[in-house]
């Protein structure tokens, strides 16, 4: 007998013991298949189409605008330029840098790592490449904007409804 299966000795049994294992024997999985729920359905929908938040983007941008002026700052004043002038020379600097994040903002946000690869701050830069993404790739399949996911098979719903021009077949009995 091995691990408690089989017969204690062969005496007696007309056998010689040996015990094989039922090779068609299909273990009953305890496993349950977590299936998701119409809830579970909509809220990773509604995480997918998530909008960004603008207001955290255009203070984002605005705020590297103000970095860049006071790096500019720390630079003039660390080669000895009076103060007048530094404030000058920031003012003209922070209204270009302004005019130029009005012209084109995603400039001020989108940070690349060696590779090439853009570096997300936080969900929100991330939520807004990835919008712009699907925007060019909708149009370079020329998709509309008012298009809905799904909408051809909604007319597929109703197989009792009948088309005009289409001929049902007759039950045959």
């Amino acid at each position: 007998m091995y691990n408690g299966i089989g017969l204690p000795t062969a005496r007696g049994s007309g056998t010689n013991a040996y015990v094989q294992r039922n090779l068609a024997f299909i273990a009953v999985s305890t496993k349950k298949v977590g299936y998701r729920t119409e809830d579970d359905l909509r809220r990773s929908e509604a995480r997918l189409n998530k909008k960004p938040n603008a207001e955290i983007l255009d203070h984002e941008r605005k705020r590297k605008v103000e970095l860049k002026c006071l790096e500019l700052r720390d630079l003039m004043e660390g080669q000895g330029y009076p103060e007048e002038e530094i404030e000058e020379k920031v003012t003209l600097y922070r209204k270009l840098l302004l005019e130029q994040l009005a012209e084109n903002p995603a400039d001020f946000v989108i940070e690349y790592d060696s590779k090439g690869r853009a570096v997300y701050a936080d969900g929100h830069h991330k939520t807004e490449l990835m919008n712009e993404k699907n925007a060019r790739l909708r149009r370079a399949l020329k998709i509309s904007d008012d298009y809905v996911p799904g909408a051809a098979f909604k007319k597929m719903g109703d197989h009792n409804t009948v088309i005009p021009g289409k001929t049902v077949p007759e039950p045959t009995e």
